[in-house]
């Protein structure tokens, strides 16, 4: 039998492009969309194409047609530092043109909106697992802000206009392609450049996600109607002290650590150095989840251990130039 059509929004980013080699692979068909912005990263030359700006709703409707079925929205902005209306803009007004032009096509059996766990409460609940309806705080930064928001619009389309909508909040999510966030620091091993390393004591790692993982639990939950209207986390299993996967990053790179830089100096540099303040945030108060609301389902990990994506990924930018 034939699979379904599917749509990929951010279909050249980081998790957009690896899911759409995996639907690819798994005999989807897959139409593509991405801003012109997007034009000198990754794509499956085997997905039909087609660029847009999802903040421009003339530019959304050419996107669907009446044989789609799922559509799959990992787009967005990821900046913890710019302003709230940029973010907004795309992030907010982007989905809102995407759900309302989705409301036209019946066919269409489920949506997913990747949110984010980056507005769990870990400042206020610091020793909390954090499951799906535990205590949040969305303004820890703006583009925390600004999913939540989304995260908001979309449960409300679901529940006013039934549309088949499921919220996916992953954590920091790791693997090849990806060169923000977390990904600095195991490309900065990789150059031989992680010299010193934040002074974590004995903070756990924030909960952590390949991306491939993230892309099949996105594909697991397209299949059952039954998680429509719903949130689930997606994260592995792992919990690891930060300072034992800096030292195993450095361990696999043969990278030498030098020693250890306070925190609070580190929040001090941040004033004159391009550091996000916010990723600061996290290393003072990493959240850690709970991923049994999907594994109840029957989904299973491929990546359950951090340091084990960690070695794949490590040997990835090892093959990269410089």
């Amino acid at each position: 039998m034939q699979k379904p059509k599917v749509l990929v929004t951010g279909a050249r980013g980081f998790i957009g492009s690896h899911l759409v080699d995996y639907l690819i692979e798994k005999g989807y068909r897959v139409r593509a969309t991405a801003t012109a912005r997007s034009s000198g990263a990754y794509l499956n030359p085997k997905a039909e194409f087609i660029e847009a700006d999802l903040t421009k709703f003339s530019e959304v409707w050419p996107l669907f047609c009446q044989e789609l079925e799922i559509i799959f929205h990992p787009a967005g902005i990821y900046n913890h530092s710019l302003p709230r209306e940029i973010l907004d803009r795309v992030n907010v007004g982007g989905t809102k043109n995407l759900l309302e032009v989705a409301l036209n096509f019946p066919k269409i059996k489920k949506i997913l909106i990747w949110s984010t766990a980056g507005f769990y409460d870990s400042k206020k609940y610091p020793h909390l697992i954090f499951g799906e309806e535990d205590p949040v705080n969305p303004e820890r930064n703006n583009y925390t802000a600004s999913k939540y928001a989304q995260e908001r619009l979309a449960l409300d389309f679901a529940r006013k206009y039934s549309l088949p909508i499921t919220i996916l909040r992953p954590p920091t999510v790791y693997g090849p392609r990806s060169y923000y966030g977390f990904s600095l620091l195991i490309i900065r091993a990789v150059q031989g450049r992680l010299y010193l390393i934040p002074q974590t004591g004995k903070r756990l790692c924030f909960s952590t996600c390949q991306v491939l993982d993230v892309c099949r639990a996105a594909e697991f939950l397209a299949r059952i109607a039954e998680t429509t209207a719903k949130i689930y986390n997606i994260c592995d299993d792992s919990r690891y002290l930060l300072k034992e996967i800096f030292y195993f990053v450095s361990s696999q790179t043969k990278n030498k650590i030098y020693g250890q830089i306070p925190l609070w100096l580190i929040s001090f540099l941040a004033n004159f150095l391009p550091i996000e303040k916010a990723e600061i945030d996290y290393l003072y108060y990493p959240y850690l989840m709970s991923n049994q609301k999907i594994k109840n389902l029957g989904f299973k990990l491929f990546y359950p251990d951090l340091k084990t994506g960690l070695k794949e990924t490590i040997q990835w930018y090892l093959k990269r130039p410089s």
